[in-house]
């Protein structure tokens, strides 16, 4: 790798690691929900699919340093680069979706319980929760303090 491809790939870094950095933050503490901790995940997979798939057509806009340095220099994003930061996307997406993978369907009905009891049925529920799903379900002071 050149110095002059040495460069962007740094400023690359800085914004991905930013990113994950950022992400950290959001997901950690004291008084954080598992269940965020899980929607700040699962959009940040989401978000390393929109970057791959913008950076495949040579754009970084997603990624601010990068961007800035290139259009400072009034260069574009060479092949290289972009197959440099395209690799590097999918290989943090499959390290993502191996380290967190997706809940199961059981699993899943759970967590959306714990989110909104009021989205599922009771043949949804797991049977031994069903008769406490209904006693929740029906309560209309829980309504009250969920949907204030």
């Amino acid at each position: 790798m050149s110095a002059d491809e040495l460069e962007p790939t740094f400023a690359y870094l800085i914004n991905i690691l930013a990113s994950l950095n950022k992400l950290k933050r959001k997901s950690k503490g004291i008084n954080k929900m598992v269940l965020t901790a899980a929607d700040n995940i699962s959009a940040f997979k989401d978000k390393l699919k929109l970057w791959h798939s913008r950076v495949v057509r040579g754009n970084v806009i997603s990624f601010s340093f990068l961007n800035e340095m290139l259009e400072n220099k009034e260069e574009r994003v060479t092949d290289c680069l972009s197959e440099s930061i395209s690799g590097n996307l999918v290989a943090l997406r499959d390290e993502f979706s191996n380290y967190f993978p997706k809940l199961d369907a059981d699993k899943e009905i759970l967590w959306d319980l714990a989110r909104d009891p009021y989205k599922r049925c009771a043949e949804e529920v797991p049977e031994e929760l069903q008769k406490g799903f209904l006693e929740l379900y029906n309560d209309s002071t829980m309504k009250d303090k969920i949907w204030g």
